[in-house]
Protein backbone atom coordinates (compact mmCIF):
# COMPACT_ATOMS: atom_id res chain seq x y z
CA UNK A 1 0.00 0.00 0.00
CA UNK A 2 2.61 2.57 1.45
CA UNK A 3 4.87 3.10 -1.41
CA UNK A 4 7.90 4.53 -0.50
CA UNK A 5 10.15 3.17 -2.98
CA UNK A 6 8.17 4.13 -5.76
CA UNK A 7 8.30 7.73 -4.17
CA UNK A 8 11.92 8.12 -3.79
CA UNK A 9 12.97 6.92 -7.24
CA UNK A 10 10.79 8.80 -9.12
CA UNK A 11 12.00 12.17 -6.95
CA UNK A 12 15.56 10.23 -7.81
CA UNK A 13 16.80 10.71 -4.21
CA UNK A 14 18.16 7.61 -1.55
CA UNK A 15 16.46 6.76 1.46
CA UNK A 16 19.09 9.42 3.43
CA UNK A 17 18.07 11.79 1.02
CA UNK A 18 13.95 11.63 1.95
CA UNK A 19 15.53 11.04 5.58
CA UNK A 20 17.34 14.50 5.24
CA UNK A 21 14.50 16.33 3.75
CA UNK A 22 11.70 14.95 6.63
CA UNK A 23 14.15 14.68 9.65
CA UNK A 24 14.38 11.23 10.37
CA UNK A 25 16.89 8.65 10.21
CA UNK A 26 18.15 6.48 7.46
CA UNK A 27 17.09 3.73 9.08
CA UNK A 28 13.23 4.75 10.09
CA UNK A 29 13.07 5.55 6.17
CA UNK A 30 14.60 1.93 5.19
CA UNK A 31 11.57 0.17 7.58
CA UNK A 32 8.84 2.49 5.61
CA UNK A 33 10.37 1.06 2.56
CA UNK A 34 10.27 -2.62 3.04
CA UNK A 35 6.52 -2.31 4.49
CA UNK A 36 7.86 -2.48 8.28
CA UNK A 37 6.10 1.15 9.58
CA UNK A 38 4.07 3.47 8.27
CA UNK A 39 4.69 7.37 8.85
CA UNK A 40 3.20 9.67 11.39
CA UNK A 41 0.34 12.11 10.18
CA UNK A 42 2.88 14.99 10.56
CA UNK A 43 5.06 12.93 8.21
CA UNK A 44 2.56 11.86 5.72
CA UNK A 45 1.45 16.01 5.38
CA UNK A 46 5.15 16.57 4.75
CA UNK A 47 5.63 14.17 2.07
CA UNK A 48 2.55 15.48 0.45
CA UNK A 49 4.11 18.75 0.39
CA UNK A 50 7.75 17.19 -1.35
CA UNK A 51 5.35 15.50 -3.88
CA UNK A 52 4.12 11.94 -3.06
CA UNK A 53 1.30 11.24 -5.16
CA UNK A 54 -2.17 9.56 -3.25
CA UNK A 55 -1.27 6.11 -5.29
CA UNK A 56 2.10 6.40 -3.87
CA UNK A 57 0.70 6.83 -0.04
CA UNK A 58 -2.30 4.79 -0.32
CA UNK A 59 -1.86 2.31 -3.20
CA UNK A 60 -3.72 2.99 -6.82
CA UNK A 61 -6.95 1.03 -5.89
CA UNK A 62 -7.51 3.36 -2.63
CA UNK A 63 -6.41 6.61 -4.55
CA UNK A 64 -8.97 6.25 -7.60
CA UNK A 65 -11.48 6.41 -4.59
CA UNK A 66 -10.14 9.74 -3.29
CA UNK A 67 -11.54 11.17 -6.43
CA UNK A 68 -15.28 12.83 -7.18
CA UNK A 69 -16.90 10.84 -9.61
CA UNK A 70 -19.06 12.96 -11.72
CA UNK A 71 -22.34 13.12 -11.08
CA UNK A 72 -21.47 12.59 -7.70
CA UNK A 73 -22.82 15.38 -4.88
CA UNK A 74 -20.30 16.63 -2.40
CA UNK A 75 -22.11 14.66 0.32
CA UNK A 76 -22.23 11.20 -1.11
CA UNK A 77 -18.36 12.08 -2.23
CA UNK A 78 -17.45 13.18 1.44
CA UNK A 79 -19.16 9.82 2.82
CA UNK A 80 -17.43 7.55 0.50
CA UNK A 81 -14.05 9.57 1.02
CA UNK A 82 -14.45 9.14 4.77
CA UNK A 83 -15.60 5.39 4.30
CA UNK A 84 -12.48 4.85 2.31
CA UNK A 85 -10.10 6.54 4.72
CA UNK A 86 -11.38 4.39 7.34
CA UNK A 87 -10.78 1.77 5.45
CA UNK A 88 -6.97 2.52 4.65
CA UNK A 89 -6.64 3.49 8.11
CA UNK A 90 -7.74 0.04 9.46
CA UNK A 91 -5.54 -2.32 7.17
CA UNK A 92 -2.79 0.54 7.92
CA UNK A 93 -2.18 1.05 11.46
Amino acid sequence: MFDCNSFIRRMGWKQKDLAEKLGVGTSTVGMWCIGKSTPAYEILEELIHLGMTLPEMFGEDNARMLVKNPGESDDEFDLRVKKSLLNILQKTF
